[in-house]
């Protein structure tokens, strides 16, 4: 980190990242090319005086091939943190673009719902930063306790593969990206076939301020725990559907209407973390759990014909994990493993399949449900390593494949490969990208 010093304040330059990926797709589906790339930049930049110190990470995403059969270059650039911090020795205050890290389980975190993500990849899904004020108490007189409040009145939806539109309807174009809606374009009779019209309607929100609390009690028995609350609205709209035409004329197409909105929800979470032994190997433990209240108050308040697609249930959703490291060489490399189950239960009666009452055979929209997830890295040398990860869906009976590689050329200088295979039935949430299969290389640099 480099540091200059002017007038009392310390400017710093933290470490920055340019990174190049080059994606290649097994197959081209409904004219997209089968290659795609993305750019990432982000520059760490520091300023600090005494108990004050700001942040800020300037965030530049650049993607190409996006259209189908067309070129087209996507920008975005964001503050990926960009904060002023007041801090004292048992307490400090931040206010900006904040990035929050909740859950103490292994990728898969069931209590880490403050940030929205970017699903226009929905493989690599990476946070988006919330603008929030965030105060962290941890005075000695409340040791080994930390507590955390974030608090916001602003709402960032997750970003999807798809636009919203700006007006009401719109007519939605089922190939503007590669990650398709998975709707049906016909519906056929035993004597004919009538075409699918679609629509997208303006999406709606609930009201918008959000709540969170953290208490993390750090290093009892040599464990580790924390409880976590968030009141709030959800990252993910619920889709409802209506239909105008009927399917007995054939010469008319049936127009099907997208209605998304957004609804709030409450979460309860908890998690632990530790080690035990068993024999001469020590193994690592990781379980966390939410409990989620979805509010339905909005749903009620729908016309009956959507009002069935908005209804939620409650759910659990449980990450429990052990991890283990093997001691000595084994094959040639140090090996680490990881084993860990995702269980997901609706409680209530109240869900039925989205879209029952329009449309059929829509693939499951949950990632997670009742999965096995197995991790698997070989650090052969201290620059080179190689790993893979397996996940299986019990529900759907899908999942995917991911090999990949990685090696550390210098200090600075870092080149990955890998790739995404599904495999399944392709109603679940893994088994229908069997069409989109990839590999990608990609360079990053550190600055």
């Amino acid at each position: 980190m480099d540091h200059t010093q002017a007038s009392d304040w310390e400017y710093s330059r933290g470490t920055s990242h340019a990174e190049l990926t080059q994606y290649f797709f097994t197959k081209s589906i409904s004219n997209f090319m089968s290659y795609n790339a993305k750019a990432n930049f982000e520059l760490n930049l520091g300023l600090q005086k005494d108990a004050l110190s700001f942040k800020m990470i300037p965030w530049l995403r650049t993607f190409n091939n996006d259209d189908a059969g067309n070129i087209k270059i996507k920008n975005s650039w964001d503050l990926k943190e960009g904060w002023g911090e007041y801090s004292e020795e048992s307490w400090s205050l931040r206010l900006g673009n904040q990035l929050f890290s909740w859950g103490a389980s292994d990728r898969i975190n069931p209590t880490d719902v403050l940030n929205p993500r970017d699903y226009s990849d929905p493989l690599s899904s990476e946070k988006l930063p919330i603008m929030a004020l965030r105060l962290r108490l941890h005075s000695v007189k409340i040791e080994p306790v930390e507590l955390e409040f974030i608090l916001t009145p602003f709402f960032k939806e997750s970003v999807l593969p798809w636009s919203w539109p700006a007006s009401t309807p719109s007519s939605l174009n089922l190939y503007s990206s590669r990650w398709l809606w998975p709707l049906p374009r016909t519906f056929s009779d035993q004597s004919f076939t009538v075409p699918l019209n679609y629509f997208l309607d303006k999406e709606s929100f609930a009201q918008t301020l959000q709540f969170g609390a953290k208490a993390r009690a750090s290093g009892i028995e040599g464990w580790d725990y924390s409880l976590y609350f968030f009141d709030g609205v959800e990252s993910l709209p619920r889709i409802a559907f209506s239909k105008e035409g009927v399917a007995s004329d054939p010469n008319l197409p049936i127009e099907v209407t997208l209605h998304p909105s957004y609804h709030r929800q409450r979460m309860f979470g908890a998690d632990a973390s530790g080690s035990f032994s068993f024999g001469d190997q020590e193994f690592g433990l990781r379980l966390e759990l939410a409990h989620f209240w979805r509010f339905n108050d909005r749903a009620y308040s729908a016309t009956p014909e959507l009002r069935q697609d908005l209804e939620k249930d409650n759910y659990v959703h449980i990450v429990g994990g052990v991890d283990h490291t093997l001691q000595e060489n084994f094959l040639g490399g140090i090996w680490y493993l990881n084993l860990q189950y995702v269980f997901f239960q609706n409680l209530g009666r109240l869900e039925q399949s989205v879209g029952s009452l329009v449309l059929t055979g829509l693939p499951n929209a949950q990632p997670w449900d009742r999965n096995l997830i197995f991790y698997l890295e070989e650090r052969i040398t201290s620059n080179f390593k190689v790993t893979n990860t397996v996940v299986w869906s019990f529900t759907n009976e899908d999942g995917f494949i991911r090999p990949a590689s990685e090696y550390q050329f210098n200090d600075s200088l870092k080149f990955r490969g890998g790739g995404e295979f599904f495999l399944g039935k392709a109603q679940g949430f893994y088994g229908q990208f069997k069409a989109n299969h990839r590999i990608h290389l990609a360079a990053d640099y550190v600055f």
